[in-house]
């Protein structure tokens, strides 16, 4: 059997969108990162958000504490700050990590190959194997031709 991981072939092509078992294609692939760029966007303008409501509030020093000083202002601009830098890129680097082992699944190569830095882009960008292979059976919708039947 040549050391090639065996799959069953009744199981489908991507069972959960956070696990690294599975195929997908690039067009796939190229939307789930556009939507965690969405994603990131939404948070971001969150902050921004809270950035000039608070600079405003530092202007005109509207009094009033809730936690060790802050302001009603500052503890949202802090809350936000953290979670639209911190929290969402982290959740979102780790979601694409795994969609881009998918997708060099897709390629019939190891997700190892992600740790490599240029490689990893031109196995992201390659076409992907048409056929099953050693990772899954093809995400890709095969064109049935009908059967011709002649009537004798």
């Amino acid at each position: 059997m040549s050391g090639k991981i065996p799959y069953e072939k009744s199981n489908n092509v991507e069972t959960s969108m956070f696990s690294t078992n599975g195929r997908i294609t690039l067009k796939s692939f190229l939307f789930r990162v556009l939507i965690c760029a969405v994603i990131w966007g939404m948070f971001y303008s969150l902050y921004y958000y809270c950035d000039i409501e608070y600079q405003k509030c530092e202007r005109s020093e509207i009094t009033g504490t809730v936690l060790d000083g802050y302001k009603h202002i500052e503890l949202l601009y802090l809350i936000t700050r953290n979670i639209a830098f911190y929290v969402v890129p982290l959740v979102l680097m780790i979601f694409i990590s795994l969609q881009m082992i998918k997708r060099i699944h897709d390629t019939n190569h190891s997700g190892v190959f992600i740790l490599i830095p240029l490689y990893n882009i031109f196995l992201l960008l390659k076409n992907g194997t048409r056929e099953d292979n050693d990772y899954g059976i093809s995400p890709r919708i095969k064109k049935r031709t009908p059967k011709f039947n002649p009537k004798y």
